[in-house]
């Protein structure tokens, strides 16, 4: 009996310093693992701090970045569109000084990009809402050109002015005054097409003209067919019918 119980008591012991052996090498195993973790996340942060760009003779690090990033947010929320445009402008600028490690420009333009993105489509929101007027047509088109959006503001520039004169046309209905019809109906085509293509001329570079030349000439053509689809249903007798469609056309 006493040699079982021995035997027992042994068995128990093995088993409970094996016990307590499995819990302190799960013990280590994590403590290593976090440890690793800690070391690549102060790793990632050194290099982070590691990376720097000059600034007007001065070394700044990722910290300074970040810095002139929500600075950025700042100017864009309280609608400071110069400052904003200009930060934009001088980021992208810096970035360029990092052709050492791509993968930290890579970053950085991604960010200023986001933020460049956002800018715009305030600016283009701004741009329809004025477009009647040249100075504030002109400074939109010149934050959005400044910011590499000049495509989307030509193009949005010019929807808008179409929308205006599609519903002005619109307002235009025939009761019989065929003369005071076709006044009033080309003079709303003909001097928003001169306004615009004035306006059009001092806000983008002459290169691209064409885009508001062919924008006209759409318009132009828009006119002649409502022009002939309304003198179509006037009946062949009516006076000075040749001579208007001849003034017209």
């Amino acid at each position: 009996m006493t040699f079982r119980k021995t035997v027992e008591e042994l068995r128990k012991g093995l088993r409970t310093e094996a016990e307590a052996a499995a819990k302190s090498t799960e013990l280590i195993s994590g403590s290593q693992s976090l440890s690793r973790r800690s070391e690549m996340f102060d790793s990632d942060a050194r290099d982070k701090l590691d990376i720097l760009i000059d600034v007007d003779g001065k070394q700044q690090n990722m910290k300074w970045v970040d810095g002139q990033l929500d600075e950025l947010d700042i100017n864009i929320a309280l609608q400071q569109f110069e400052d904003a445009v200009a930060r934009v402008e001088k980021l992208r600028k810096l970035t360029k000084t990092l052709r050492g490690n791509l993968t930290a420009q890579d970053v950085i333009n991604s960010k200023i990009d986001v933020r460049a993105g956002k800018l715009a489509e305030i600016l283009i929101r701004a741009l329809v809402d004025t477009h009647s007027f040249l100075n504030a047509t002109k400074l939109n088109i010149s934050w959005l050109t400044r910011l590499g959006f000049d495509d989307r503001a030509r193009e949005a520039y010019l929807r808008a002015r179409s929308e205006v004169m599609t519903k002005r046309a619109r307002h235009c209905v025939f009761e019989g005054d065929l003369p005071l019809y076709i006044f009033q109906v080309s003079f709303i085509y003909f001097t928003m097409i001169k306004n615009t293509i004035g306006i059009y001329q001092q806000c983008f570079p002459s290169n691209m003209t064409s885009a508001c030349i062919k924008w006209a000439k759409g318009h132009l053509d828009a006119f002649n067919a409502t022009l002939s689809r309304q003198l179509s249903s006037v009946e062949p007798g009516f006076p000075d019918l040749g001579e208007m469609h001849g003034h017209c056309a």
